[in-house]
């Protein structure tokens, strides 16, 4: 028998936004000081303190894995067709997309990195219909010049997420049909699987974990593909499940927090042996720590609602503001200590607007809701 359907949380009861937010702007931070060779706070200039913002990724995946998971068991609990679902992910994910690829090439055209008729070529087509099909993955040869050469690498995990998307149903499926035991093993299997073949490749081939590594085509799709990803969104579901059932205090959100940072920074060359299962380890901490925070974090920080959910516009927009930077020259004319800044106030002006233009009035046109 189906379950009863959870109430609907209002987002002002919890800071999930807040959290998404904090991610972004951890890669917006990690990619500035790279790519501007610039020191930002205590992160000094040339370092990777930060993972290369795939520490905010991580926190993506796992509130991904929870929210959008329970809005797969609401779209089959309250009897919708699964249209339903996939227009609401569409209506998230692709309008923003979109209006990137089209704005972004404007304002290139404005500032003669590119030439008409290298939009009009058969490579940036390409790169049109790669945002298109939300598979942003083609870097044509016009932006080969601007910045570092690809104009928004980040995208690599849009795809990442449309292929959580497509698995939720059948998930949801068999939750809602009181086959639990057998949706969390074979997304176990799953998971066990893809992470020893990522294992695997790691002792194998490490010269492919290397950065400017000649890696094969395969591997390069296997790495931005779900499955080396699978756990975080897994773990996000399970946090779903028994969120209820999990001892909860300030303590053990500390705790987690303690551990988290001692695996994921401190320890993290020491466990270089254990490859891609190291990321596991502080994954149960670092999701215990964003789950406990999104639903006990202060009063004030849902109240940042009211601006709008700004983190996935900062994500789509920033590496697209730093190469603009970069192509303008202002690396070497923005003091060192305020470009980083400079970027993240510009990068959040732009995704403010992205909001009000153009998410917020795509998702009003959303089948149903299950926003938290």
């Amino acid at each position: 028998m189906a379950e009863t359907v959870k109430p609907k949380v209002r987002t002002s009861d919890n800071c999930f936004d807040f959290i998404r937010l904090i991610a972004a702007v951890s890669v917006v931070i990690a990619h500035g000081v790279r790519h501007f060779e610039a020191p930002w706070l205590f992160i000094p200039a040339g370092t990777n303190v930060l993972h290369e913002g795939v520490e905010g990724v991580r926190v993506f995946f796992i509130l991904s894995g929870m929210l959008v998971f329970q809005s797969g068991l609401r779209c089959l609990q309250t009897g919708r067709p699964l249209k339903s679902f996939f227009a609401n992910r569409f209506l998230r994910v692709a309008p923003a997309i979109y209006m990137y690829a089209l704005v972004a090439t404007l304002v290139l055209l404005i500032l003669g990195a590119i030439t008409v008729s290298q939009v009009a070529s058969k490579g940036y087509l390409l790169w049109f219909a790669g945002n298109l099909l939300l598979y942003p993955l083609y870097f044509p040869e016009a932006h080969r010049d601007i910045g570092v050469g690809v104009l928004n690498g980040s995208l690599w995990t849009i795809p990442v997420e449309v292929t959580f998307y497509l698995c939720v149903p059948f998930l949801a499926w068999l939750w809602v049909k009181g086959k639990e035991r057998l949706m969390w093993v074979l997304t176990s299997l799953a998971v066990i699987g893809a992470t020893a073949f990522h294992w695997w490749t790691f002792y194998a081939h490490p010269e492919w974990f290397q950065k400017g590594a000649n890696e094969p085509l395969w591997f390069k799709v296997f790495v931005a593909s779900l499955a080396p990803w699978l756990f975080w969104f897994a773990l996000g579901v399970m946090f779903y499940k028994y969120w209820e059932r999990m001892p909860k205090s300030i303590g053990l959100f500390f705790a987690s927090l303690v551990a988290y940072a001692l695996l994921s920074f401190v320890f993290f060359e020491a466990m270089h042996a254990l490859g891609p299962v190291r990321h596991i380890l502080y994954g149960l901490p670092l999701g215990y720590a964003t789950v406990w925070f999104g639903y006990n974090g202060p009063a004030k920080l849902r109240d940042l609602s009211k601006l709008g959910d700004l983190s996935y516009g900062v994500y789509v927009w920033h590496m697209v503001i730093i190469n603009i930077m970069l192509y303008l020259g202002l690396k070497d004319t923005i003091p060192k200590t305020l470009i980083v800044t400079v970027t993240l106030v510009a990068t959040l002006f732009v995704a403010w607007l992205s909001w009000w233009l153009v998410e917020k009035p795509s998702l009003a046109r959303k089948p149903y809701t299950s926003r938290t």
